[in-house]
């Protein structure tokens, strides 16, 4: 209808409108964005609510109405402002999705409100602000797309972070803590990929470090591939009072030149704060020119890795894997001693890095110096074997023993063999240091058989100048040491060759034959039981020169029935004799008798 109303007359119109676009009105807030179409400004004439498709654009002047308006899942709605009140909405795949889950019932269930979905992994991080209860709830944010970011995320609980196979960016990364800066809390980061390459000389010369962890934090690292540029920086960087936990993944620091810290060292694909505590500690990994197995640049730590893992390198990468490195020659580690033999060329020393225990026996046939290094080197066999010797020294090879541990705590053990369970030497055999026990031979020589491999045969020189043998048997002579008619013995310094068996009779060093103990430097400390097949004759050559105690000091008969005789300047075993020694007891006036026992030796004549 139509009216006409005087210039006193107002006109009141009623309207079911809910928006206006330009000059025109529409009754449902959908019709408006339909004829908006994503460019012009919509006025709400009511309150209004909407769902945003995919790749939508509405622009809203709200007034006084409330405007709600949501996005489809998989999607996030970015706002912008156009003018005084009026605002641009726009949706855009999510890059990030938070999950919150709580135990409920015996089982994990979606806490309500959940999942969201954010724009930037920054803000899915920020938007947790409730630490999670242990065992009763827990949070997991999963990247959705690659993202470039414009600020470092800083995680202050725990959680889980997902990269879901994407990568994150940082292009401006200057500062510590480049991509995650983790304040405190147990996190876990893992599959995807984190670059922080630049070209900017100023941030390559930069501590940049691609994820840090706080005093008060845990992380752990899995399956990520993360690439820094930088001289004084690295991938990974606990501070004081922060653990991470590396167990799988690619680190590498591309800048070509010297690290800033370490002369001679170039792009530290991970390091720690300068303290004593070992806080990086990896279980896994590949780890680009700088060993992770060398520890920090301070040298405060002197092996980032776990125990139980060694790196080995290849193409370039440092492999952190499973093992146990257990000899060294000329700064090389081996995983076998076998190996670290085999490579050794002459006049090398083979370090034990860890206790060994053999498949077979170590055959010496170059010149070498083994260190027991403190540990301990086993056949562990069950029976015996013609080659369950622990060492063999062949003809023509040079072996020297020693213990860098310094108080014979490493071991030669467990040999099982015909002669020589602990080491059967045919060539020439030096023992500095080290232990030799528990060892076996089901003839001659438990400990050591000094002898060649046929009668007559090449001599063999055996040398002690330290050491000690205990504690091994055999079944005919020599539990501890037997050697060989011919055959060279030399002795000098501490040396203690005692506690032997044979059966339950002592059996130490067996001389056979005429053979003796060549004395080359004092003996002040040693303990050496002697077995001879009859007594009667002298068991040194060089004792007097050398030494000035009584040879009973050092030297005892393994035989009850014979004692250490003098013999000149030298050292003879005889038969004990007991005899009557009749002396003036000047307080009582009287001889009084008592009874004396001594080693006696034939000098000339015959028995």
């Amino acid at each position: 209808d139509t009216w006409a109303l005087s210039n006193t007359e107002t006109a009141v119109v009623l309207t079911d409108a809910a928006a206006r676009v330009n000059d025109d009105t529409y009754p449902t807030f959908t019709e408006a964005v339909t004829a908006a179409n994503g460019t012009d400004t919509i006025e709400l004439l009511a309150a209004a609510s909407y769902t945003l498709t995919a790749g939508e654009t509405v622009i809203v002047k709200a007034g006084s109405f409330t405007f709600t308006v949501s996005a489809p899942q998989g999607y996030v709605i970015s706002e912008t402002t156009v003018s005084d009140g009026v605002v641009s909405y726009t949706t855009s795949s999510a890059l990030v999705r938070t999950t919150k889950e709580v135990y409920d019932s015996g089982a994990w269930r979606t806490a309500d409100g959940y999942p969201k979905e954010y724009a930037s992994i920054v803000a899915a991080i920020a938007d947790i602000t409730i630490a999670p209860v242990e065992n009763s709830t827990r949070y997991t944010v999963t990247m959705l797309g690659n993202e470039t970011l414009a600020t470092r995320a800083e995680p202050n609980y725990s959680m889980t972070i997902d990269l879901g196979g994407y990568t994150l960016t940082r292009e401006d990364t200057s500062g510590n803590g480049s991509v995650f800066d983790v304040k405190s809390g147990t996190v876990t980061i893992k599959n995807g990929t984190i670059d922080c390459t630049q070209d900017d000389a100023a941030i390559v010369a930069d501590g940049v470090y691609a994820i840090t962890a706080r005093s008060g934090s845990a992380v752990t690292l899995e399956n990520l591939t993360i690439t820094v540029d930088s001289q004084a920086g690295a991938c990974v960087y606990p501070f004081d009072g922060a653990t991470v936990t590396i167990k799988s993944g690619t680190y590498r620091n591309e800048t070509a030149e010297e690290y800033q810290y370490k002369t001679g060292w170039t792009g530290m694909a991970v390091n720690q704060a300068n303290v004593a505590t070992q806080l990086l500690i990896i279980e896994g990994g590949k780890f680009w020119q700088v060993n992770p197995e060398e520890g920090d640049d301070s040298g405060k730590v002197t092996n980032f890795l776990a125990a139980g893992r060694i790196a080995k390198l290849a193409d370039g990468y440092w492999v952190v894997s499973a093992g146990t490195w257990v000899a060294e020659v000329g700064g090389t580690k081996f995983e076998s001693l076998a190996e670290a033999v085999t490579a050794a060329e002459s006049g090398a020393t083979v370090t034990l890095l860890a206790d060994v225990t053999l498949d077979s026996t170590v055959v010496v046939t170059n010149s070498l110096t083994l260190d027991l290094n403190g540990h301990k080197l086993s056949r562990s066999l069950a029976d015996y074997a013609d080659d369950g010797n622990v060492v063999r020294v062949e003809t023509g090879g040079q072996l020297i023993v020693k213990d860098g541990s310094g108080n014979n705590s490493g071991q030669i053990t467990g040999g099982k063999a015909t002669d020589g369970g602990g080491i059967c030497n045919h060539g020439t055999l030096t023992i500095e240091g080290g232990t030799i026990t528990d060892c076996y031979a089901q003839n001659c020589g438990g400990g050591i058989f000094n002898a060649p491999t046929t009668a007559g045969g090449y001599p063999t020189s055996l040398t002690i100048n330290g050491g000690k043998v205990t504690g091994n048997t055999c079944g005919d002579r020599g539990a501890g040491i037997f050697n060989y008619p011919g055959c060279v013995l030399n002795i000098q310094g501490t040396v203690d060759v005692s506690g032997n068996t044979k059966g339950s009779e002592a059996n130490n060093v067996y001389l056979d034959g005429e053979t003796v103990f060549t004395v080359t430097g004092p003996l002040a400390g040693s303990h050496i039981g002697v077995s001879i097949e009859q007594s009667g004759r002298t068991i040194t050559n060089g004792y007097g020169t050398n030494n000035s105690a009584d040879g009973a000091t050092f030297f005892s008969s393994d035989n009850s029935q014979f004692g250490i005789a003098q013999n000149g300047d030298e050292m003879a075993i005889g038969t004990l004799v007991t005899f009557n020694v009749r002396s003036w007891d000047e307080e009582r006036m009287q001889v009084v008798t008592t009874q004396a026992t001594r080693a006696c030796t034939l000098i000339e004549g015959s028995h």
